[in-house]
């Protein structure tokens, strides 16, 4: 059976019902009075969250970092803890969390009441807590990408294809394996307005069965907007950042640092899928200003990390092109493209991890390995399976990296 690309799903669809229908998902009010039921949002803390977890040993503190409104807010308590386990109550001193009572090796969710002015918030964020004995030296983490709940194109291509239930199986795959950490390089839904509901989706299939963080970026599907007459009714990436809190940023496991990179940087009118602007509403932007960022956040872990990778979704080299039905596109425009590129090579980034053209590929930039992550779940690249990683490291070193194929067409 032919396969429907994603732009002629787009046009069956048509914009006036899309803008429609998405004015039912708008966005409420960031920060509102709390229901009694923990939301999941990141109203004022964004980081530690459930894309950019902390990974720290029993007892110690970790850090957090405030939203802009966040710094008007006030924590009056947080805790972790596990589904239907004891909480640990965190103290807040100087930016940190610090447990009052150490909590034993674990996964843990962050809990917090929240209050500006009369307003309070109790919001939770899943899995954004690691706890362990030591940081190994030796061990093993996931690499997945372009998992795209919602996405019907591979079903019309595999009989019974199920992206909820493959992705299932990958979480329970990573789970054998006792990985210490996942990276995914975006691509977790769709198409807006259904995206809210399918980032939630990918959340949901990680608390429910991961034993495991993961650190997450946005792909471009996780960034569309839509609306026509240059009018923006949905914004995924708002929802995303409500949802999960920060889009760049720095963690660690022991002396290995995780960089995690936005890719997809453009303006609203700039991400808008029905917005009729061509075929660069997919390729990546780094502005100026994030690269300034960038470059303060790389210099901070350069000498003190053994091993520096970073993750993103579009692969700044443009050398594999992003193959879609009769289309050809460059992964990476020209705003930021050659800068972030130059980056990795100032600041020593070992490892860059993207997705997007949802095949295997590897390549060299000067001293930085870019390693592009297969498809988890939707249609491959053409001769290339549905597939994860397993990433081993040895002392600092990134020592193997093994495909573990889930289907092939």
């Amino acid at each position: 059976m032919e396969f429907i690309t994603r732009r002629e799903f787009i046009k069956s669809t048509g914009i006036a019902a899309a803008s429609a229908v998405s004015i039912a998902f708008l966005p409420g009010i960031a920060f509102s009075a709390s229901s009694g039921e923990a939301a999941f949002a990141a109203s004022a803390v964004i980081q530690p969250s459930f894309a950019a977890p902390a990974i720290a040993l029993s007892g110690q503190s970790f850090p957090f970092r405030l939203s802009p409104s966040g710094a008007r807010a006030s924590i009056d308590s947080a805790w972790i803890a596990s589904p239907g386990g004891k909480p640990f109550v965190l103290s807040v001193e100087n930016g940190h969390f610090i447990p009052t009572v150490p909590p034993p090796p674990g996964m843990y969710d962050l809990y917090l009441e929240v209050s500006m002015g009369s307003n309070k918030r109790f919001e939770k964020q899943p899995l954004a807590v690691k706890i362990v004995e030591r940081f190994k030296t030796d061990y093993c983490f996931g690499a997945i990408s372009d998992v795209h709940f919602g996405d019907p194109r591979i079903s019309s291509m595999i009989k019974d294809f199920s992206v909820e239930e493959t992705f299932k199986k990958e979480i329970q795959i990573l789970n054998e394996n006792q990985i210490e950490f996942c990276v995914c390089c975006g691509d977790l839904s769709f198409l807006p307005p259904r995206s809210k509901k399918e980032i939630i989706d990918y959340a949901d299939a990680l608390t429910s069965a991961a034993k495991f963080p993961t650190f997450t970026v946005p792909g471009n599907h996780d960034g569309y907007t839509s609306g026509a007459g240059g009018k923006i009714n949905f914004d995924t990436l708002a929802q995303w950042t409500r949802s999960f809190g920060v889009l760049d940023y720095s963690a660690s496991y022991g002396d290995t640092a995780i960089l995690g990179v936005n890719t997809y940087n453009a303006s609203p009118d700039k991400r808008n899928i029905f917005g009729g602007l061509g075929e660069v509403v997919d390729s990546g932007y780094v502005t100026d200003e994030q690269l300034l960022s960038l470059d303060a956040m790389f210099a901070e872990v350069k000498q003190t990390s053994k091993l520096k990778i970073a993750l993103g979704h579009h692969n700044p080299t443009n050398t594999v092109k992003d193959v879609n039905g009769p289309f050809e596109i460059v992964p990476f425009t020209e705003t930021g493209r050659l800068e972030l590129l130059s980056l990795f090579e100032k600041q020593s980034i070992d490892y860059f991890f993207c997705g997007h053209v949802h095949g295997i590929y590897r390549e060299r930039y000067a001293n930085t390995e870019i390693v592009t992550v297969p498809t988890a779940a939707s249609r491959p690249a053409d001769g290339h399976p549905v597939a994860i990683y397993l990433v081993k490291v040895s002392d600092g070193k990134i020592t193997d990296i093994e495909t573990v194929k889930i289907a092939e067409l």
